[in-house]
């Protein structure tokens, strides 16, 4: 019995390093988007979601060398009137004339 309980707790452990590289993955390639589901379930606390915007910003040029930082911004906005802004910021470009 000893011997089963050890392999189900390995498993386990797979599973959870398993599901943190996905989670690690997940977020290195889209991380707006990996606020999905906590907006759903905020959205079902508040009525619902009535309307999402997603805007890519460039910031300005500045510094030396000139580097702008481009961010993400998602805008969710809730039944009840409350709204969620969630905000990704992107690693610097060079800034061309």
């Amino acid at each position: 019995m000893i011997r089963g309980a050890g392999a189900l707790v390995i498993f386990f452990m797979l599973l959870l390093v398993i599901f943190a590289g996905v989670a690690v993955g997940t977020a290195y390639m889209a991380p707006a988007r990996l606020f999905i589901p906590q907006e759903r379930m905020l959205g079902v606390l508040r009525g619902g979601v009535v309307n999402e915007t997603e805007n890519s910003v460039l910031g300005d040029c500045g510094g030396s060398p000139p580097l702008a930082v481009p961010r993400n911004e998602r805008v969710v906005q809730f039944a009840d009137g409350s709204s969620l802004v969630i905000v990704v910021y992107n690693t610097p470009v060079l800034c061309t004339p």
